[in-house]
């Protein structure tokens, strides 16, 4: 298998067809292995690290696969490869697969590390979905080829599988969970707030953006230290190329017309992934961020979405509408 290795952020550019029919291929991925996620994280946070993305040719199909990989050096003083979008901002995190040829893949990714061994001392992989082969395929082939290798449950993705009505969802939540639900929905709507106000091509995305990220540090101290070290900036970059392409879902809901809660979510091949939100403690009574949460669970439910994904994190408040817990998981791989 040949394998292509590009080392600058051009590498996003020339892979982004192949990229894109690989994606169209591949059932189990999410938003954050697009090639415009990937590279826009990596022109907001390539500072100290080096990339190393992967394109793996096979007998005709190209790209068979992508590892999108950079080389960063750890507190320990180690070489340490991770995968391109960032542990802490991607909540889903693989090596992107065409179906079939997994198996090919992993063995000639492993082939490629051990020919370069001297320049990794580890492959570090987090937030790895747990059905991805990542977790099977790569690590059987890794220790085959003798290289140390751990495996452990690392986060819950908690999500809601949609029905396809408002009053179906309705049903499957507890008699206590579901009054308590459609009361703050009730409570907000009679205060104006009785549709979520949804971000469209007409607004100005900047402005509203700010709007959000007011809404996001009014809702604590560490929602407020979250958005330092050019966080927002990456927020405006992916939000811009996101609304353009008709991924990105921005709401607020409005109470006594003021902004009262906000959502940013994405919308990808049926998924709604809940990213971030924000509301103000001023409106606490009213359940604002609960309220709207609903609101946009009701539309995501009445367009067809199948799937509402929380993301990373085992809130009370994601289990009270419903969730059920998906674990990804950490996998290193150690050189020797």
């Amino acid at each position: 298998m040949e394998i292509d290795c590009y080392t600058d952020s051009t590498g996003f550019q020339k892979l982004e067809q192949g990229w894109e029919a690989l994606l169209d291929n591949n059932k189990r991925a999410t938003i954050f292995q697009t090639p415009e996620w990937n590279r826009i994280w990596w022109e907001n946070f390539r500072s100290g690290k080096e990339l190393m993305l992967l394109a793996f040719a096979g007998e005709g199909v190209s790209p068979v696969g992508i590892a999108p990989l950079y080389s960063t050096q750890s507190t320990e003083g180690q070489r340490v490869l991770r995968i391109v979008g960032g542990i802490d901002l991607s909540d889903y995190l693989d090596l992107i697969y065409h179906a079939g040829h997994e198996e090919p893949l992993c063995k000639a990714l492993l082939s490629y590390l051990r020919e370069n061994r001297g320049e990794w001392d580890a492959l570090e992989l987090h937030n790895v979905p747990a059905d991805s082969p990542t977790l099977t395929v790569l690590k059987k082939a890794a220790n085959e080829m003798g290289f140390q290798t751990t495996a452990e449950e690392e986060e819950v993705c908690p999500y809601i599988p949609l029905p396809s009505t408002w009053d179906d969802y309705l049903s499957t939540l507890s008699k206590k969970d579901r009054h308590e639900l459609r009361r703050k929905m009730r409570k907000a709507g009679s205060e104006g707030g009785d549709k979520r106000y949804v971000v469209g091509g007409e607004n100005n995305l900047s402005m509203e953006l700010d709007e959000f990220f007011r809404l996001h540090r009014k809702s604590g101290e560490d929602k407020k230290e979250f958005m330092e070290d050019g966080i927002e900036k990456f927020f405006h970059d992916f939000s811009a190329q996101f609304h353009e392409r008709g991924w990105l879902d921005l709401s607020f809901l409005e109470i006594n017309e003021q902004r009262a809660a906000s959502l940013l979510s994405f919308k990808y091949r049926g998924s709604i992934y809940l990213y971030n939100s924000g509301f103000d403690p001023a409106f606490s009574s009213y359940s604002a961020g609960i309220a709207l949460m609903g609101q946009s669970i009701k539309d995501a439910s009445e367009e067809g979405y199948q799937k509402y994904d929380f993301l990373r994190g085992s809130e009370g408040s994601k289990y009270r509408l419903g969730a059920q817990d998906v674990p990804v998981y950490k996998m290193n791989i150690y050189s020797g």
